[in-house]
């Protein structure tokens, strides 16, 4: 039985916060994705977590995420907004549809929030976290990747979509 082995959770956030810089990430930008991947770590959802830093480096390699993107408004009214994340990583653009959604329902008293050309994004529970702390209620949903047949069929055809 191996004993398992501790680490500054900080630390190991700046770590992965100057990784990303030095591959071209803005200071601002690492550091969202960094928390986001340390907040999954810390929650026990190791998939989603520090291990995803290497994924994230060769997605920016292969031109799958543009770490510099502007995250844009294309569509806005009273409580609803389309948000094109122009494949920035998907822990940013999460970060400014959460914000944008955060400031609608305060307005509105309800907001919903759509987001097109984004990538990972990490936990739902990670956004969820963020508006319980001001009171809010937030629902998220994405995505996914078919990576599962549905009931009595044989191809991988529905993904395993989150919901925080």
């Amino acid at each position: 039985m191996s004993i398992p082995t501790k680490y500054d959770w900080k630390k190991l956030e700046d770590f992965c916060s100057t990784v990303l810089e030095n591959a071209g990430v803005s200071k601002e930008n690492a550091r969202i994705v960094a928390t986001s991947l340390i907040e999954a770590d810390l929650r026990g959802v190791d998939s989603h977590g520090v291990v995803r830093t290497a994924i994230y480096l060769e997605r920016i390699e292969r031109g799958m995420i543009n770490p510099n993107a502007t995250v844009t408004i294309t569509s806005d009214s009273d409580s609803a907004v389309l948000v094109d994340g122009n494949n920035n990583f998907g822990s940013v653009v999460g970060t400014k549809a959460l914000e944008i959604a955060l400031e609608k329902a305060k307005r509105s008293g309800v907001a919903l929030i759509g987001v097109k050309h984004s990538n990972h994004f990490g936990t739902g529970a990670y956004y969820a976290k963020k508006a319980i702390e001001k009171d809010i209620i937030l629902l998220v949903l994405s995505n996914a990747s078919q990576t599962m047949p549905p009931t009595g069929g044989v191809r991988p055809f529905i993904g395993t979509n989150p919901l925080a």
